[in-house]
This record gives structure tokens, C-alpha cells and sequence, in this order.
């Protein structure tokens, strides 16, 4: 194996290896976002799976009871 394919296999598997942490990171903050569009039940009974992320039915209304609740 030459040394320009080193270097490339290097560098994707630190951009592989990058990836990986920012999905770990961002993973909280999607399901945040995702449970904050469902409605409260719907947020504890899918939220050990997968699916807390690909959930039907979002709504806004917890985002209007808030408005609604403060000035």
C-alpha cells in the first residue's frame, strides 16, 4: 500500500471516527426536539426505541401551552 493510500484511509477513518462522536452528541438533542412535538404519554412510552425519533402525529401544542402559560 502506497503512502498517499495510507494517508487517505487515515484520514477517513478519522472523519469516520468524527462522525460517529457528533452523532453521539447531537442524539440527546434530537430526541429532545422530537419529544417536545409529541404529546406527553407518547414521550415516556417511546423513549427506550428508536422510534422516539420517527414519530407520526407531531403536534405544536406544547409549544402554545407554554406561550400561553407565560407573558
Amino acid at each position: 500500500m502506497s503512502r498517499a493510500a495510507r494517508r487517505r484511509l487515515a484520514r477517513a477513518a478519522g472523519l469516520a471516527g468524527l462522525a460517529l462522536a457528533a452523532l453521539l452528541f447531537l442524539a440527546p438533542v434530537l430526541l429532545m426536539i422530537a419529544g417536545s412535538l409529541k404529546p406527553d404519554e407518547r414521550v415516556l412510552a417511546e423513549a427506550g426505541s428508536l422510534r422516539g425519533l420517527f414519530a407520526g402525529g407531531l403536534s405544536l401544542q406544547n409549544y402554545r401551552d407554554v406561550f400561553a402559560r407565560v407573558d
